[in-house]
């Protein structure tokens, strides 16, 4: 029994930092990739709150990129591809949302977003987390 307790307490005490460590590394990284985004044509309005909706559920990061640089390819001249933590005000629940703004919404904006949506929906399969694909209409932003 003692030596139960002394070999738990020795794991706590060499994994713990282990531990520790891992999560910096990883909040490291996800501040990188995040950070980049905007030199590949991602807006990313709000890095901090991305990143920390991806510590929560790390394991929805290379499906939002992958629909991103979807939507970077599939934009025109002047529109906008945003990565942004969405906040219901009614009840407690938060998401990503790739939004894609255009300089002139068109009869193709729809069929864009519907096909996003499918790869996204096929991509989240078995995540923890959750992204939309949309747009709220809004006009590109500038920087």
């Amino acid at each position: 029994m003692i030596l139960r307790s002394r070999t738990r307490a020795l794991n706590e005490f060499f994994l713990s930092p282990a531990i520790a460590a891992r999560e910096v590394w990883q909040r490291l990284l996800l501040e990188a990739y995040v950070a980049a985004l905007p030199k590949r044509g991602v807006r990313v309005p709000r890095p901090g709150e991305v990143v920390g909706y991806l510590l929560q559920h790390p394991d929805v990061f290379s499906p939002v990129l992958a629909i991103a640089t979807k939507a970077r390819e599939r934009r025109g001249p002047g529109d906008e591809v945003s990565v942004e933590l969405y906040r219901d005000p009614e009840i407690r629940d938060e998401y990503l949302v790739v939004y894609l703004r255009r300089a002139k919404y068109g009869e193709d904006t729809l069929g864009i977003l519907d096909a996003l949506g499918e790869d996204a929906a096929l991509a989240l399969a078995g995540t923890s987390g959750w992204f939309l694909v949309t747009t709220d209409f809004r006009p590109p932003q500038d920087g």
